[in-house]
């Protein structure tokens, strides 16, 4: 149409997955094309299923864009203890190339989750977050990254909100034919509406309110055609528990 005349590729992709068990009486019913699907049945012992729906758009070389929606179901009614999870995610990306050396990306996300556990408790709320990363090649073989965030979350069943503000950066070193080096830091300031409510641990990206911290450092090494291997190291610390620190090492041959 000559409304998107201005785009020079669009692509759209829908995946959908369902597996079930349960009794024979169940019925499968499409509500909505894309992206809402419903199942109703009598009884199952367990249900999970998922679709997808992308949508890319190219305007220009230097301009990109992305819309996706997701929607995933786990629901486990028959196992103890019961649970189930439900989440829908709504994503807007914008890509800039500002110059040569610079790449903007601009991403808006939505998404609402309904859990219900025995064991972890219940949590509906929806979740705004918007996110801008900044790559800026200071030199062919360097790379400095900056990756500011905001996300909120808003409770459905009370006046709980919590929001998070970070401010995140990375730095890395290519060698040419040998890999590449990065170090990287992030800190999350969390705030929350009412201090004397407990923040549920699916709020915040699991963050605590008040200064959240982590940090690390990549190794990704390649000594021949077939062997290579990547070292990292990977620190974090939340207000009142002590700092976690998680390393590995992966090795790889090719015969």
């Amino acid at each position: 149409p000559s409304s998107l005349a201005f785009l020079r590729r669009i692509s759209l992709e829908i995946y959908a997955r369902s597996s079930e068990q349960g009794s024979e009486s169940e019925q499968f019913k499409l509500t909505w094309l894309v992206p809402h699907i419903s199942l109703f049945t009598n009884t199952r012992n367990w249900l999970d299923r998922s679709l997808r729906m992308s949508v890319r758009a190219k305007a220009s070389e230097q301009l990109t864009f992305l819309f996706t929606a997701d929607e995933n179901q786990v629901d486990r009614p028959q196992q103890r203890p019961a649970s189930s999870d439900y989440r829908l995610s709504l994503l807007n990306r914008a890509e800039a190339k500002l110059t040569s050396r610079d790449l903007l990306t601009l991403e808006y996300r939505f998404r609402g989750v309904s859990q219900n556990s025995q064991s972890l408790g219940n949590a509906r709320f929806d979740e705004h977050q918007v996110k801008f990363v900044l790559r800026h090649n200071l030199t062919a073989s360097t790379e400095f990254v900056l990756k500011p965030r905001y996300l909120l979350d808003v409770s459905r069943n009370s006046d709980l909100e919590a929001t998070l503000l970070e401010a995140g950066a990375e730095f890395w070193k290519r060698f040419p034919l040998r890999g590449r080096v990065g170090v990287r830091f992030a800190y999350q300031g969390v705030s929350v509406s009412d201090d004397n409510v407990f923040l549920p641990f699916q709020y915040a990206d699991g963050k605590r309110a008040g200064g959240n911290y982590q940090w690390g450092i990549s190794a990704e090494l390649r000594f021949s055609k077939s062997i290579s291997a990547r070292l990292s190291y990977d620190g974090e610390k939340i207000p009142l528990i002590d700092a976690r620190h998680i390393s590995s090492a992966t090795v790889r041959a090719r015969f």
